[in-house]
């Protein structure tokens, strides 16, 4: 019995050691605004930290877009399923990215997901009180376990679509930029698929960010 809770012990702390290094890979891809990875196959990852290892933001992200761009289907009907009270619009959202019209489908995700999450939580995504994200202390009360760690980066530092404005430096991810017009050429391929992976974020992970586990 002492050799099987040993035995036990260890496989639960190589489990645990798994989880760790993919809630750093999540973390490390917040830096350059990819914010869902819960579906990334095991090959993805080798090739996501291989490029981590080396800095290579365009490989990164060309990674990213070739993703997103081959799951856009499904990713639509993943977002329809998870927030059917919002279809048309989801589906609105698509027919502008399919069309490349970027300028049009950034604002509309950016509302959603600012809706879905205070549906949820009572908390608007992108607001950020005393240098901290709202919703950080949100999820600091619900004691994410080990495995659901990963879920956490995209809420516990403010990031660049979140941050206050630079006014003399217009951003084409920063949400107050793009809403209040400061930023005219936001309406970037790139940006369009930073913005879907949060909106992935939110309406998948959402639910877990916000029960105890």
């Amino acid at each position: 019995m002492e050799n099987f809770q040993s035995q036990r012990q260890i496989r639960q702390k190589e489990i645990e050691e798994i989880f760790d290094g993919f809630s750093e890979l999540a973390k490390k891809l917040c830096f350059y605004d990819w914010m869902y990875i819960n579906d990334l196959y095991p090959n993805d990852i080798l090739e996501i930290r291989r490029l981590l290892e080396i800095g290579d933001r365009i490989q990164i992200d060309s990674f990213f877009l070739h993703h997103y761009e081959t799951n856009l289907n499904s990713y639509k009907c993943k977002l329809i399923d998870l927030n059917p009270i919002r279809e048309n619009i989801i589906i609105e959202i698509f027919e502008g990215i399919n069309s490349k019209l970027y300028y049009l489908a950034i604002p509309a995700m950016i509302s959603q997901i600012e809706g879905i999450t205070e549906e949820k939580t009572g908390i608007r995504f992108f607001g950020t009180s005393k240098g901290n994200t709202k919703l950080k202390k949100y999820v600091d009360t619900n004691n994410l376990k080990y495995f659901n760690k990963f879920l956490a980066h995209p809420v516990d530092t403010i990031w660049e679509y979140s941050r206050n404005q630079n006014h003399e430096i217009p951003s084409g991810l920063n949400r107050h930029d793009i809403v209040h017009g400061s930023s005219i050429d936001y309406g970037s391929r790139i940006n369009c698929y930073k913005y879907l992976s949060l909106f992935l974020f939110i309406s998948v992970n959402i639910n877990d960010l916000k029960q105890n586990k």
